[in-house]
C-alpha cells in the first residue's frame, strides 16, 4: 500500500492554513479525504508544466497540494494559497 511524507516546509503551509481558517475543522477533514483521494488514486491530479510533480486542486478551498510520486509512496512538497505565486516550490524538489 501506498504511503505519504509531508516535508516540513509543506507541513507548515498546511498548520499556517488550519491557523487562519475560519472553519479549520471543515478545511481539516478537507485535507484527509485529498490524502485518501491520491492514496488511492496518485495519477488523478495533472502534472505540474516543467516539473515531476503533480497538482492537486481542493475544490472547496483555495489550496492545492503539490506533491511527487516515488515507487512506494507520495511526498508533499508544497501546499500553497491559490494566490501564492506560482512554483514557489521548485527549490524543495531533489536534484538528481
Amino acid at each position: 500500500m501506498m504511503s505519504f511524507i509531508i516535508l516540513p516546509d509543506a507541513q507548515d503551509e498546511i498548520d499556517n492554513a488550519l491557523a487562519n481558517s475560519t472553519q479549520p475543522g471543515e478545511l481539516r477533514e478537507a485535507i484527509n479525504a485529498m490524502w485518501t483521494t491520491l492514496l488511492s488514486q496518485p495519477t488523478i491530479a495533472p502534472r505540474v508544466r516543467r516539473s515531476t510533480c503533480r497538482r492537486f486542486i481542493m475544490q472547496k478551498y483555495p489550496y492545492s497540494a503539490i506533491y511527487q510520486e516515488e515507487a512506494d509512496r507520495l511526498v508533499v512538497v508544497a501546499f500553497p494559497h491559490h494566490h501564492q505565486r506560482s512554483g514557489y516550490w521548485r527549490s524543495r524538489l531533489k536534484q538528481p
